[in-house]
C-alpha cells in the first residue's frame, strides 16, 4: 500500500504462490479487492513468469490452460510473462471470459505503452543505442545491485550456468 500511495507504480508483478488457497496472479482477493479496490491501484498487473500455467500444472486450482488464463484476466492480471495467454481466444470461445474483459485488459496495457511514448514518431527509447544500454557505467551498477541483493532460486537444472556464457540479459 505504501508503494501504491507514494510511488504510483505503472505495474505490479504477481507471485507464483497461493494466499488462502488463491494463486496470487488470479486472486480476486489480492487483485480486485485489495490492489485495485482498497489500494486504488490504477496500473496493470503482470504475472511472474510461468505463474499462470502453474494454476493447472502445479496448484491444480484449474484443470486446463484456458481456465487458468480466464481466472487470471478475469481477476485483473492483464499481462502474462510466458505464453499461456495464447489460450485466451480458446477461453473466450468456451465462455470463460468476455470480450469486454479482454478489451479492458488490452486498453490498460496500451495506456502504459502510450505513456511511454512507444507510438510517438520520436520515441526516446528507440534512440538509445545498445552500446549505451550495456556501457561500463551500467554494467558496474548492475554488478553492484546484484552483489547487494539476495536472490532465492529453485535450482531446476538451470544452475550453475555454463562458463561459456558471456552475456545475460535480465528482462
Amino acid at each position: 500500500k505504501y508503494c501504491i500511495d507514494h510511488a504510483d507504480p505503472s505495474a505490479v508483478m504477481g507471485a507464483y504462490n497461493r494466499v488462502n488457497g488463491e494463486p496470487c496472479c488470479g486472486s480476486k482477493t489480492l487483485l480486485q479487492d485489495i490492489l485495485y479496490g482498497e489500494f486504488g491501484f490504477k496500473g496493470y498487473v503482470v504475472s511472474d513468469c510461468g505463474a499462470i500455467r502453474d494454476f493447472h500444472t502445479g496448484h491444480k486450482v484449474t484443470a486446463t490452460e484456458p481456465e487458468s488464463v480466464a481466472l487470471a484476466v478475469n481477476n485483473g492480471c492483464q499481462l502474462n510473462c510466458g505464453d499461456a495467454y495464447l489460450s485466451l481466444y480458446e477461453a473466450y470461445e468456451m465462455d470463460l471470459i468476455t470480450e469486454e474483459t479482454i478489451t479492458a485488459a488490452v486498453e490498460k496495457l496500451f495506456e502504459a505503452r502510450f505513456r511511454l511514448g512507444m507510438f510517438d514518431d520520436d520515441c526516446e527509447y528507440d534512440k538509445i543505442p545498445y552500446d549505451v544500454v550495456e556501457c561500463k557505467k551500467h554494467t558496474a551498477l548492475n554488478r553492484k545491485m546484484a552483489q547487494e541483493c539476495t536472490v532465492l532460486l529453485k535450482n531446476n537444472g538451470i544452475l550453475p550456468l555454463s562458463k561459456d556464457i558471456k552475456t545475460i540479459a535480465v528482462i
